[in-house]
């Protein structure tokens, strides 16, 4: 079977490999941002936020993302993340 930390390492690279793309599609966006409230992983989340940050913009749903971003984010090993950018993006006009 596989454990927690593998699984969540594998999922990094799934969502790492869909990051080499650009997103525009509101619905996987939105599912993406379903899967970062979800899963207990920073490293999870990180990588999401690495994929949202390069998705279109006008296709986000930029403040339920920015809520759920608040509300739900893991606390980062070393003080800073994509996480924080992807707030800091949206935050700014």
């Amino acid at each position: 079977p596989t454990t927690l930390r593998a699984q969540g390492m594998l999922d990094e690279r799934a969502i790492e490999s869909l990051g080499r793309h650009y997103l525009s599609d509101r619905e996987a966006l939105d599912m993406l941002t379903d899967l970062f409230a979800q899963t207990p992983s920073w490293d999870v989340q990180n990588a999401i936020a690495g994929v949202l940050i390069r998705a279109d913009r006008q296709s986000l749903g930029r403040t339920r993302l920015l809520l759920t971003l608040l509300e739900k984010r893991r606390s980062p090993a070393d003080g800073s993340s994509m996480v924080d950018a992807l707030i800091l993006r949206l935050q700014t006009p």
